[in-house]
């Protein structure tokens, strides 16, 4: 249980934050590239589309600056389904990632730490179809109790969660969008927009990326021949 709560982000209050030297943030410019990740989405949740949408603008935009583009697949219907279709079932290849928004039901399930907003679990980069959680709930409680609005905390959570994904369980910063508890101070950058990946920690994600990428192409020539 210890090795999943190091993965969950905590939006504790913390007043303390770490020193602002220890992560240079990213630019504040879209990096063009041929990166890409591909996410299929799995609305449990039964989010409202529009909500979901604007979270997943925020996501990308936030791996965006990190050099990496996202890319969305739909796989729920409007009854909380999963659609049937070849791009939401296996077959999954390493560049794609499965998130799935979870209802409070589901995420009680995971016990995790009570105010964490979600969860990835540990993928090697040869496995497709990653899983990455994140906590409906627990998303809306804090946009309820601050002034940051739903779609901006569930794509920065969106976000969070996919870095640890790429970056390991362990990958939690001093400062940033991968710091383990959010405090007034985060919540209001994210606000503002600059509540991203540090330089260091874009560049690890775009190798890790680069290889799920290769790892892909070699499992699609494998499978064709």
């Amino acid at each position: 249980m210890q090795s999943l709560l190091r993965s969950c982000l905590v939006p504790l209050p913390i007043f303390v934050l770490g020193q602002p030297g220890l992560a240079k943030p990213t630019s504040l410019e879209v990096i063009p590239t041929a990166l890409r990740i591909k996410v299929h989405v799995y609305n449990l949740a039964h989010a409202l589309p529009a909500t979901l949408g604007e979270a997943e603008k925020e996501a990308s935009k936030i791996f965006g600056l990190a050099g990496v583009q996202l890319t969305w697949v739909d796989c729920s219907t409007d009854d909380g389904e999963v659609r049937i279709g070849q791009t939401c079932h296996p077959p999954f290849g390493s560049a794609d990632l499965r998130l799935r928004l979870l209802p409070h039901r589901l995420a009680e399930l995971r016990q995790t730490h009570p105010h964490s907003l979600g969860l990835a679990l540990p993928c090697p980069a040869t496995d497709g179809g990653c899983f990455v959680n994140v906590f409906y709930q627990r998303a809306e409680e804090l946009a309820t109790d601050g002034e940051l609005g739903l779609p901006k905390v569930l794509g920065h959570a969106i976000a969070h969660e996919i870095g640890h994904l790429l970056l390991g369980s362990n990958a939690h910063s001093p400062v940033g969008i991968m710091r383990a508890k959010w405090g007034p101070e985060d919540l209001r950058r994210a606000n503002r927009g600059n509540l991203l990946f540090g330089a260091k920690e874009a560049e690890l994600i775009r190798a890790h990326v680069a290889v799920r990428m290769v790892q892909q192409g070699a499992q699609s020539t494998g499978s064709s021949q």
